[in-house]
Parts: structure tokens; C-alpha cells; sequence
């Protein structure tokens, strides 16, 4: 016997109460809502094996009697299991204080029901030492819970604090540097990282006490896939090389981790990687996965929003179809670094400026499509990504211009250099679909010292200086000199003219006459344009006509010089005045002849001016090359 009661007795209720004891605190701990009822259950249940231990053993008449108490110790423990857990404990030490006391006859009897009173004759010892482990039991029962409650508020507060720091910040590197800090300050880590994820690719963010941490673009290792399909803390004991590389190169002969998912929005955002190397796995408690996942909550949205604002920023400052720096960002960065040396002058160093712009770039969408035009400025941007220093900017400024912001010496050797590179590597074929396409490049070069007027000055000096090169014959670059805005003003204004010109009556044709050398007899004519500026006088076509090409005016000139060339040369053959055979030449443009219905164009004017259709011959006097698309074949 043991207590005044077989040991076998004594053992099955020990064992029962154990159980019971341990079963309550797993459903407490996994319970996400532990109510009033759960509680009132389990302290049920728990006053049930000690009045069954009091009754088997001969401590109470009844167990009715004793359990009518425990069920006000049970309301007490209850309601201080909301308060503080501190009436409990001191319930307890009271109860065992008046027990002790009646046991020892020191005071008398109390009564629990009407007329009925404990008695303590057959088992003093036992009632003291029953009510003395509740006691103590109540107590440690306490003192945990305070502990966790206490836990609990610290992991609140390391969370507030980590939120309130992340608010300060839009960086996704601080952002996660801020997290895993406060996670490792918060329960001791040892060492451990943060992923970001994109695309379905992984990149380390933030690292502490890591080894070979790869700063590339990875794939995720198998366990980091695995939380974000369970969306769950996964606790490994240690990691695999083969199926973690990322891992395991980063945290070595590492043992103990939680892997825990970052989700915003349903997708994957990222994950965190802790070690407590010191700490066996199955001692970690579910606390700490249940601070690691809110944590990872925190940062993955903050980590979204981080992601959302920087995508949103690029959007502001680069072009959507490049990628490279947008007009806005350009003008930007040119006015930060010029304002510093507003008022001075430095001798060793200048801001120069180059000015892009690639040559009939409207011939290839015209040819082969926007869609090839739009994968040509694509590569057109990266290779001149490649061909600058990594201290130069790259903008695109619109269409298909470009611009070079760097830093040269006030000769501009080193600008120069750079355009001669330029010109030699954008020529190369580049492979569009199922064409090869060649295009060609005029570039304007201008110095910060002669921009008065700053930023817009040094751009509009460029483009000027870039104007120039292609007046020159294009595929070349030219260095901006102040003289060179009075010659481009004068290609606008004859370009706005030109456009009236045919209206205005201003165009007249003048016919080459092209004889057989063996007959010396008449054979054809080619019919050249002139222009009589009333003011300017006769102007040169190797000038207006390139004008015309530039700003588009070509299309309604060549209208006008065919249809007057075969009327006239109609009215030449009925009068009898020109051989019946003799043929007429006609320069077009390349932009002519890839305008819809040009061919039905050309057959009307023919049939109106009664003109053989094999005696008219078209040559293409556009400079750049002509592809052959089905449209221009068919023409």
C-alpha cells in the first residue's frame, strides 16, 4: 500500500490523472480557439480523477461532495485563466492552509453540503497531500501560462516594432535585412537568410553568419517549393545538397531550420530560413512557427507593396519597351549633374551629351511590321547597352531616338570614340523573325560648355549636331557647333514650305534626254523636279528632295511629278512630237511604292494619260535598302 491504498490503485489513478493532464495541455496549446467551454471541460475532467482519487481511497464519504468544491475551484481557476492567473494560486494555497489545519485538529470541521462535513479520520495524510499537489500543480499550472502570456506580448511587441520600422522603408534588401534582425534578435537564431522570389525564380535578399551565398537568380530548392505548396512553417533536420543547393551552399552543414513561406495575394513572394543549431528539432516549440509565419506575413506584404512601388517607379523612369531610361529619367539625371557646375568651368572633365537616331527606321516598320520595328529598337537598345561604360546612361527618348549622358574630356576624344563604335557595331545584321536587317545610325555629339541655357540646351544641341550627320549623308556623327542651328533652321522652314510647294504652283519638271548611241535617235526621257522658291530662287533637288524624304512630303511630291511627267509626255506622242516607243523615267521612293493602292495609282494616271504601261520605267532613289516583303514583291 501506498497513501493507505493499493499501489495498483494508486498507480491507475496517477497514470489517469498524467494523461489526462497532458492531453488537456496538447488540445490547449493546438487549440487556434480555446473558449470558456473547452476549459470548463477540461478543469471537469480534472476535478473528476481527484475526487475519484479522495474516494477510492477513503478520503470523503462521497465524491459528490468533494467534486461540489472542486467545481468552484474550477470556476475560480477559469476565471483567472482570463485575469492573470493569479486567483488560482492563491485559491489553492488557502484551500490547502484550512485542510492542513482541520487535519491537524487545529480547527474544526466545515461543512461542504447542509448538515455534511469532510472527515479527515481514516486518511489525514493523504488529504493534506492530495490538496497540497493541487496546490502546487495550480501554481506551475500558473506560472506557465503567465510565461507564455508573457511570451506573447514580446512577440507582439518585436512585431510592432519590426512593422514600424518596415514603414520607413520601400528597399526590399532593408526590408528583409529588418526581418530577419528582428526574428534572430527575438529568439536567438544563429544564422539564417530571406528569399525573394520572382518569376519563379529565387534571389537572396538578406543573409546573417551565411557562407557562399549566390547573388544570381536561382532556381528554389526543393524545400522552399515545398513550404510555398503547404503554405506552412516546415521544420527539416538538416538540408540536401542535391535537391538544396541554394541552401546548403549558404548555410553548411546546417541542422534544425524552419523553412517559412512569404505569401501576398495567394502567390509566393518569398521565404525565410532559420537555424538554431543548439535547439533539437523536436524541442522547437509551435510558438516560435506561429511568430515565424506571422512574421514572414508581415514581410510578405510589405515585400509585395516594396516589389509594386519599385515596378511602378520603373514604369515612371524607364521606357516600357526597352527598358532603358525614358525621356523624363534622362533630362532628370542631366539636370543633377549639371547643376553642380552651373557658374564653372572644369578644365579636365565635361558633360557630353550623344544624340541617336537611327537611319529610315520607318522603312522597317513600313516593310516588315511594328511588331519587327518594336524587337528591332529591343536590340538596337541592347547592344548599345553593351558599347558604354557602365557609368554612362542609356536613354530612349522616343521613337527610334537615343541618347548617351557621359563624362569626357573637353576635347570630347573619348565621345567621338564612342560614336565611331557605335556606327561600326549598330550596322551589324540583326536577326528579326526570319530577316536579317541592317540599319544605320546619325549621331550628334554636344558639350555641356556650349549649352547656355543647361539641360534642354545640351539635348537640343545634340539633336541639332545629330541633324547635321544626316544632312551629311547619314551613317555618320557629326560635333555640334553653334553655327549649325541657323542650317537646320533653314531645313525646317524649307521643309514647312515644301509641303505648299505643289500647291502654290512652285514645282516644275525639267526631261533629260536619253539617246540610243548606236542610232543616236531620241529612246526616252527622265523627268527631273525643280523647285523656284520665289524667294530663294531655284533650289537644288539633292537638298528639298531629301527634305521630302525626312518629313514625308516625298509621298504627295511623287504623286505630282507622275502624274504631270505622263501627261505631258501623253500629249508630246499625240502630238506627234516624240517617237511612239520612246519610254519616260520616273524617280519614285521606297515609301512610294509601299503605300497601299500605289500600283492602281500609277495604272490611272497611265490609262488618263494614254501611255503604255511598258514604256513607263520607276527607279527607287531611297538610300536605304529596300526589303523584300510579299507587299513590295508584288509591287
Amino acid at each position: 500500500e501506498v497513501l493507505g491504498a493499493p499501489i495498483s490503485t494508486v498507480a491507475a489513478i496517477s497514470a489517469g490523472y498524467l494523461i489526462t493532464a497532458v492531453a488537456a495541455e496538447l488540445v490547449r496549446r493546438r487549440s487556434d480557439a480555446f473558449g470558456y467551454a473547452l476549459l470548463s471541460s477540461l478543469l471537469l475532467l480534472d476535478g473528476l480523477y481527484l475526487a475519484w482519487a479522495m474516494y477510492v481511497t477513503g478520503g470523503t464519504q462521497s465524491p459528490i461532495r468533494f467534486l461540489t468544491y472542486l467545481h468552484l475551484v474550477a470556476v475560480s481557476l477559469l476565471a483567472s485563466y482570463r485575469t492573470g492567473l493569479k486567483i488560482a494560486l492563491w485559491h489553492s494555497l488557502l484551500l490547502f492552509v484550512v485542510l492542513y489545519a482541520q487535519a491537524a485538529m487545529l480547527v474544526p470541521a466545515v461543512d461542504v453540503l447542509p448538515g455534511r462535513a469532510i472527515e479527515f479520520d481514516r486518511m489525514p495524510v493523504l488529504n493534506v497531500t492530495s490538496f497540497w499537489l493541487f496546490a502546487l500543480a495550480t501554481s506551475a499550472f500558473s506560472a506557465m501560462n503567465e510565461r507564455e502570456l508573457r511570451q506573447r506580448r514580446s512577440d507582439l511587441q518585436a512585431m510592432v516594432d519590426v512593422g514600424a520600422r518596415l514603414d520607413d522603408v520601400a528597399d526590399p534588401v532593408r526590408q528583409s535585412r529588418i526581418v530577419l534582425d528582428g526574428l534572430i534578435e527575438r529568439f536567438g537564431f544563429e544564422r539564417g537568410l530571406v528569399l525573394g522570389a520572382s518569376a519563379g525564380n529565387v534571389v537572396v535578399l538578406a543573409a546573417r553568419s551565411t557562407a557562399d551565398v549566390p547573388t544570381s537568380v536561382q532556381e528554389p530548392d526543393w524545400i522552399v517549393r515545398r513550404a510555398w505548396e503547404r503554405r506552412d512553417v516546415l521544420a527539416v533536420k538538416h538540408l540536401d545538397p542535391v535537391n538544396d543547393p541554394v541552401l546548403a551552399s549558404a548555410l553548411p552543414d546546417a541542422r534544425n531550420l524552419l523553412v517559412t513561406p512569404m505569401i501576398a495575394d495567394g502567390e509566393p513572394v518569398g521565404a525565410i530560413v532559420v537555424e538554431h543549431r543548439s535547439r533539437r528539432l523536436a524541442g522547437v516549440e509551435r510558438r516560435v512557427a506561429s511568430v515565424m509565419a506571422q512574421f514572414a506575413s508581415i514581410a510578405a506584404v510589405n515585400l509585395r507593396n516594396a516589389s509594386l512601388l519599385k515596378h511602378v517607379q520603373d514604369l515612371a523612369e524607364r521606357d516600357s519597351l526597352t527598358g532603358a531610361a525614358n525621356r523624363r529619367t534622362f533630362q532628370q539625371n542631366l539636370e543633377q549633374v549639371l547643376e553642380p557646375m552651373r557658374g564653372t568651368v572644369d578644365e579636365d572633365r565635361v558633360t557630353a551629351v550623344l544624340f541617336i537616331d537611327l537611319d529610315d527606321f520607318k522603312v522597317v516598320n513600313d516593310t516588315l511590321g511594328h511588331g519587327a520595328g518594336d524587337s528591332l529598337l529591343v536590340a538596337v537598345t541592347e547592344r548599345i547597352s553593351g558599347l558604354v561604360r557602365s557609368t554612362d546612361l542609356v536613354a530612349r527618348l522616343g521613337g527610334d531616338e537615343f541618347a548617351i549622358l557621359t563624362d569626357d574630356e573637353p576635347d570630347l576624344k573619348r565621345s567621338r570614340a564612342m560614336a565611331e563604335r557605335l556606327e561600326r557595331e549598330l550596322r551589324v545584321p540583326y536577326a528579326i523573325g526570319e530577316h536579317q536587317v541592317v540599319v544605320t545610325v546619325s549621331i550628334g555629339i554636344a558639350s555641356a560648355r556650349d549649352a547656355v541655357d543647361g539641360a534642354s540646351d545640351l539635348v537640343r544641341n545634340a539633336d541639332v549636331a545629330m541633324y547635321m550627320a544626316k544632312a551629311n549623308g547619314k551613317a555618320n556623327f557629326a560635333i555640334f557647333d553653334p553655327a549649325m542651328h541657323a542650317v537646320i533652321r533653314e531645313r525646317h522652314e524649307l521643309g514647312a514650305q515644301l509641303q505648299r510647294a505643289v500647291e502654290l504652283e512652285q514645282l516644275r519638271l525639267v526631261y533629260q534626254p536619253i539617246v540610243d548611241l548606236e542610232t543616236g535617235a531620241l529612246a526616252g526621257v527622265e523627268a527631273l523636279v525643280r523647285w523656284e522658291h520665289p524667294e530663294r530662287g531655284l533650289i537644288s533637288p539633292g537638298l528639298f528632295i531629301e527634305i521630302a524624304e525626312e518629313n514625308g512630303a516625298i509621298l504627295s511630291l511623287g504623286r505630282w511629278v507622275l502624274r504631270e511627267a505622263c501627261s505631258e509626255v501623253g500629249r508630246w506622242r499625240r502630238q506627234g512630237r516624240t517617237p511612239d516607243d520612246m519610254f519616260l523615267g520616273v524617280n519614285v521612293s521606297a515609301r512610294e511604292i509601299q503605300q497601299p493602292g500605289f500600283v492602281e495609282g500609277v495604272r490611272l494616271t497611265l490609262q488618263e494619260a494614254g501611255l503604255d504601261p511598258s514604256l513607263l520605267i520607276m527607279e527607287i532613289t531611297e538610300t536605304a535598302l529596300l526589303k523584300a516583303t510579299p507587299a513590295t514583291v508584288a509591287t
